[in-house]
C-alpha cells in the first residue's frame, strides 16, 4: 500500500532548549506554560515530506491551507501516478466537514482507521527519532 502519513505536533520550546543545555526548567507562574511551536509533517516510504510551521492551534481552514500547499505537492512528488493514500491523525480539525469535503473534491484517498491507534500511526515513531 502506498501511504503518506501526516501529523500535527507541538513542541515546548523552553523545555527542550533547557534539557539540551543541561539546565533545569525555570519555575513557571501558575496557569502559564512554556511557549510551544506547532508543526505539520508528512512522510512516505519514499522519504520525508514537508515540515510546515503552524501558527497557533490548527483549525479547519488552516488545515485545508496546509493540505493544499504541502500535502498535494508532496503526494504528487511521492506518487506521480496518483495512487497514494493519505493517513492523518484523527484530531477534530482533520475530521471536520470542510476538510473532508476538500479531500473529496481533490480526489485524495484517505485511509480509514480507528481512533486512538498509535500502533498504526507510523509518524509517531518518526517524531520520537526527531
Amino acid at each position: 500500500m502506498k501511504l503518506i502519513f501526516c501529523l500535527n505536533q507541538a513542541f515546548s520550546l523552553c523545555e527542550e532548549d533547557c534539557r539540551r543545555k543541561g539546565k533545569t526548567m525555570p519555575p513557571q507562574p501558575t496557569g502559564k506554560t512554556s511557549p510551544k511551536k506547532m508543526f505539520w509533517e508528512c512522510f512516505s516510504y519514499k522519504g520525508v515530506g514537508s515540515l510546515f510551521p503552524v501558527q497557533g492551534m490548527m483549525k479547519s481552514d488552516q488545515s485545508i491551507e496546509v493540505l493544499q500547499r504541502r500535502l498535494i505537492p508532496d503526494m504528487q512528488k511521492a506518487f506521480s501516478s496518483g495512487e497514494g493514500i493519505f493517513q492523518q491523525d484523527l484530531v477534530p480539525c482533520h475530521c471536520s466537514k470542510k476538510v473532508k469535503k476538500f479531500l473529496y473534491d481533490n480526489k485524495i484517498a484517505v485511509l480509514k482507521w480507528p481512533d486512538n491507534s498509535p500502533d498504526l500511526n507510523q509518524i509517531e515513531n518518526l517524531w520520537a527519532i526527531i
